[in-house]
């Protein structure tokens, strides 16, 4: 199994909002969401699997402050707790197809950069 990474980057608007999809599909299980400057602050962050793919949300974050590093994992036991299989957790997110990232409420005309690690 291969980790790769695909960049999703862009401008806010003068509202501080901003859409923007891979320019590749992604193939696999999302490991890891990071954002490592500040140019965003604090905004809410909402993943989604392109609507050609179905849609669905991979992960949905209110006030996330920049920079940050999530692990996004789907609830697969009424506990919350991952289930592991062979010491692989099986809670991981999976995309096929296109990622598109909705920022909302950020500083308005700033530039930055989220990187999507994933294996395939």
């Amino acid at each position: 199994m291969g980790v790769r990474r695909q960049a999703l980057s862009g401008t806010t608007d003068g509202s501080g909002n901003l859409t923007v999809s891979s320019a590749q599909p992604i193939t696999g299980v999302i490991l890891e969401i990071r954002n490592n400057s500040s140019g965003w602050g604090t905004a809410t962050y909402s993943f989604t699997r392109g609507a050609s793919e179905g849609g669905g949300t991979v992960l949905q974050a209110a006030t996330l402050v920049s920079p940050f590093t999530v692990a996004p994992r789907r609830e697969v036991t009424s506990s919350g707790t991952a289930i592991a299989n062979s010491g692989t957790a099986i809670g991981m997110i999976p995309v096929d197809g296109h990622l598109t990232l909705a920022l909302s409420s950020a500083p308005t005309a700033q530039a930055g950069t989220v990187h999507v690690y994933y294996a395939e």
